[in-house]
């Protein structure tokens, strides 16, 4: 695949500006776009845009981009402006899926045997929440369905539904024993309601990740919980290259982001899964129906 190439003056604001904060190093003020989380004002990471990137199936990709920091909530963020939704539905229409039907095995620091990842995941969840024998299940950006597949396996009275972008994977997904259906589009159109929903590396991948998150509140049935796997910025740092990615997510900023959503936060481990962090949670009393931003958690605004 050809690449394309970008220099500094095809990807920098013609009108950024030079700040210099966060203890010493040089960025450039965005008038691009704003926090998708908090709307808070943005500061370009210099020379970013020199950088080869990747995607998230592991394909090389181009150079070019911006990358930055929120003055106000602190989150490092790729700016969900319209030249990076563009990149991004590139990207999509070539995502090779094939290797997520695999799963990625978890080697024992210890012992060094390997135990598939989703049933790491499986193992997690009934440690941390009681899950019945029956109940139904939500999987948001559920690929080719590994991780359906595995839970089908491992919980076989569920009913199971699956989330993705179109339907290139309907017939293998459709196919997996307890699966009901592969829905195309948003949460918002599901008449339904879940007892689990997860989003296993998905939620980087989303702008606006409180709207999903109150949007995912909206279909849990009471006593419900969500699980959330993604990358975890502290100690996977690479995950900036990942040009699809556009929320890197430390452990406080996921807790906040999912508190302000309207939830109450059950288990967050970073080091279950190696480089990843790990959250369950079910809504507060206060449910997240309620409106909410980062903000209204007093997080202080950074100088």
């Amino acid at each position: 695949m050809k690449q394309n190439r970008e220099d500094d003056s095809q990807v920098r604001p013609k009108d950024a500006e030079q700040q210099e904060i966060f203890g010493g190093g040089f960025v450039s003020k965005v008038s691009m776009s704003k926090c998708h989380l908090c709307d808070g004002e943005l500061f370009l990471i210099n020379n970013f845009a020199r950088l080869l990137q990747v995607t998230a199936d592991c394909r090389p990709w181009r150079r070019g981009g911006h990358l930055a920091v929120c003055k106000r909530c602190g989150t490092v963020q790729k700016p969900v402006s319209e030249n990076w939704l563009y990149e991004v539905e590139q990207i999509y229409s070539g995502y090779d899926l094939h290797g997520q039907g695999v799963e990625q095995p978890i080697f024992d620091k210890d012992t060094g045997e390997s135990t598939p990842r989703f049933l790491k995941i499986i193992d997690w969840l009934k440690t941390h929440h009681k899950l019945p024998d029956s109940g139904k299940l939500l999987d948001i950006g559920c690929g080719n369905g590994a991780f359906l597949r595995a839970f089908g396996a491992a919980y076989s009275g569920w009913q199971m539904t699956g989330t993705e972008l179109d339907n290139h994977n309907q017939a293998v997904v459709e196919s997996i024993p307890g699966v009901e259906s592969l829905h195309v589009g948003s949460i918002e159109t599901l008449g339904e309601h879940f007892d689990l929903i997860v989003l296993i590396h998905a939620l980087e991948h989303i702008p606006n990740p409180i709207q999903i998150l109150r949007q995912i509140g909206k279909r849990l049935n009471h006593g419900g919980v969500m699980f959330i796997g993604l990358p975890d910025l502290e100690t996977s740092p690479f995950d900036i290259l990942i040009a699809d990615h556009c929320t890197h997510f430390t452990a406080d900023i996921l807790k906040e982001i999912v508190v302000s959503a309207g939830f109450k936060i059950l288990a967050l481990e970073s080091d279950f899964l190696p480089k990843d962090l790990s959250m369950m949670a079910h809504l507060s009393n206060n449910d997240g129906r309620k409106s909410g931003l980062l903000v209204d958690l007093k997080i202080k605004e950074r100088s």
